[in-house]
C-alpha cells in the first residue's frame, strides 16, 4: 500500500516548532563586565567621636602677655599711644584723654545649647563693658578686641555666641556719648576672676581690667 505523504496543514505545525534559544555572543571589542557579587555589601561603621574639649583657643602668650593687634592703616607706636590709668579695683580705668572703659560680670551660667559649635555644660561668664567718651573726638569702636584670660596660667577664654545675647562693638562712638555691650567667654570652673584685655583702638593703648567671677 502506498504511503501517504503528510498534508500541507502537518508540516505547518511541524515548522511552528521553536528552537531552543541561543545566547548572543558578545562583541570582540566590548568591555568585560564585572561577576555578580552573591554576597551582600556591608555597610559603613561608624565610631562615635570624644567629646571636644573648651580649654581655650590656639593662643600662645608673648613675653609681654597678649600683644596689642595691629590694624591696618592705623599703625601707631607704642610710645605714641593714649595712656590710660587702672581704678583702685581695676574694674575700670581712664585715659588722659577723657575716655573712660568699665567692665563687669553681669551672668554666669552653664551652656544649655546643643549642636555643631556648642560645649554643653561648660560653665560661662558674660561681661558688660561701658565705654564713655569724654574726650574731644570722635572713637572708631568697629575693631574693638575683647581678650579674657583666666588662671594662674592666663589661659585665654573661648568666646561664646548664641547662648547668651552677646555683640562686639561697632560704629562711632561721639565725644559726649556713651555706649555699652556685653561679651561672653567660656570659663574653667575653677576659675575665681577673669583678666579682660580691652583693645579699642590704634590710638589708645590696651587696658587689662578684672572682674570677680563666681563658682559655679
Amino acid at each position: 500500500m502506498p504511503t501517504e505523504s503528510p498534508s500541507e496543514a502537518q508540516m505547518q505545525e511541524k515548522d511552528t516548532t521553536e528552537a531552543p534559544a541561543v545566547a548572543t555572543k558578545a562583541p570582540k571589542d566590548a568591555a568585560e563586565q564585572p561577576a555578580v557579587s552573591v554576597a551582600p555589601t556591608e555597610g559603613p561603621s561608624y565610631e562615635p567621636s570624644e567629646s571636644p574639649s573648651y580649654g581655650g583657643v590656639a593662643y600662645e602668650a608673648g613675653k609681654n602677655g597678649v600683644e596689642q593687634i595691629e590694624r591696618p592703616g592705623q599703625s601707631v607706636p607704642a610710645d605714641g599711644r593714649i595712656a590710660s590709668k587702672l581704678a583702685k579695683d581695676r574694674a575700670a580705668g581712664a585715659y588722659d584723654d577723657g575716655l573712660t572703659v568699665s567692665a563687669k560680670v553681669s551672668s554666669q551660667g552653664v551652656v544649655k545649647s546643643e549642636g555643631p559649635g556648642f560645649f554643653t555644660g561648660a560653665s560661662y561668664a558674660a561681661f558688660a563693658i561701658k565705654v564713655n567718651n569724654q574726650s574731644n573726638a570722635e572713637v572708631d569702636l568697629s575693631n574693638v578686641v575683647i581678650t579674657v584670660l583666666t588662671g594662674k596660667d592666663e589661659e585665654v577664654a573661648l568666646p561664646l555666641y548664641g547662648e547668651v545675647e552677646a555683640y562686639d562693638f561697632t560704629g562711632i562712638l561721639a565725644p559726649g556719648k556713651s555706649t555699652s555691650t556685653t561679651y561672653a567667654f567660656l570659663v574653667p570652673d575653677s576659675a575665681k576672676e577673669a583678666a579682660l584685655h580691652v583693645d579699642l583702638d590704634s590710638r589708645h593703648e590696651a587696658m587689662v581690667l578684672s572682674a570677680k567671677i563666681e563658682a559655679q
